[in-house]
């Protein structure tokens, strides 16, 4: 719900409502509800009062499907067995709400080879340490909704990608260390089977960070047509081009 609201509700996609901040006011409550009815009650005066009520609705009706790899499903939001009527109807505002088509303040824009990734200085936390656990659960979401609202392939993932967040929720609550949390987040991006997938901290990458200068582990490995794995470009591991994986521990 915080992910939807966070694309689709005027107020959040035109930048005026600190979406970081509001999770953080909302999950607690949320976390406490006691059964559904009061987790969509909730939940509802928390849009109506934090994000407001929506007055304008505009016209999404696609007139050229075929020329997009993916539609986001939304389906979900009409889920009796999850949310109230009235919750159901205050989401289905917020889908239809008129918002700018050009801007959407909660939307990563990528530039190709020039990286204008777009970053409000607000929505980066460097005094925050990563043994913050709501700041960990903040990382796990940002991702995955990056993912859910911008990547077009995610009907191709192995696994379900709407299934993939229940299985990282506790594991990033409950990282013990540094590593373990940067490990979690490269999981967390394999999970899309993009070989560009990547996380950057400060303008390095992790996978450099954590595999190739500690491990001298890491290499780019290919799948043939009859299902062999290639070794494509090893780096600085001991396996060269051309070597086929047969096992792993054996």
């Amino acid at each position: 719900v915080w992910g939807f609201l966070a694309h689709y509700h005027p107020k959040a996609t035109m930048g005026d409502i600190h979406m970081d901040y509001e999770l953080f006011r909302v999950m607690p409550l949320v976390v406490e509800a006691k059964d559904k009815k009061e987790r969509s009650r909730i939940l509802n005066n928390w849009i109506i009062q934090s994000l407001g009520k929506i007055t304008e609705t505009g016209s999404y009706t696609d007139k050229t499907p075929d020329s997009y790899s993916r539609m986001v499903n939304l389906e979900w939001i009409n889920n009796e067995q999850h949310f109230s009527e009235e919750l159901i109807k205050t989401l289905n505002e917020v889908k239809d709400a008129k918002r700018s088509e050009k801007f959407n303040y909660n939307v990563i824009i990528y530039g190709g080879s020039k990286r204008s990734t777009y970053l409000d200085p607000k929505s980066l936390y460097p005094a925050v340490s990563w043994e913050d656990q709501g700041f960990r659960l903040l990382s796990l979401f940002k991702v995955w909704n990056n993912v859910e609202y911008g990547f077009p392939y995610t009907e191709l993932t192995d696994i379900r990608w709407k299934e993939v967040i229940t299985g990282f929720i506790e594991p990033f609550a409950t990282a013990k260390s540094r590593k373990e949390y940067d490990l979690l987040l490269l999981s967390l991006v394999a999970h899309i089977g993009d070989s560009h997938g990547n996380i950057f901290r400060q303008g390095k990458s992790l996978v450099h960070e954590q595999w190739v200068k500690k491990n001298n582990t890491f290499s780019d490995l290919v799948k043939t047509a009859d299902g062999k794995v290639v070794v494509h470009s090893p780096g600085i591991c001991p396996l060269k081009q051309g070597d086929i994986i047969l096992s792993v521990d054996g």
